[in-house]
């Protein structure tokens, strides 16, 4: 979002710019190291749990 408007239709109003910084400002941050931890950690406990893997496999005579 950009806090500097040059048209006179500006969506933002300088009264709501503070609020989304202080929203921004207030988002809790999750390192990306523990992210990707959380995903590898998760996909391998639910590896077995494949919903795209085919139930009946296809055999060619």
């Amino acid at each position: 979002i950009s806090l500097y408007c040059y048209q006179s239709n500006c969506c933002f109003h300088h009264e709501e710019i503070p609020q989304l910084l202080r929203k921004s400002a207030s988002i809790e941050r999750v390192k990306i190291s523990n992210v990707s931890a959380n995903v590898v950690h998760n996909c391998e406990q639910h590896m077995k749990n494949n919903p795209f893997e085919d139930k009946k496999p296809c055999i060619v005579l």
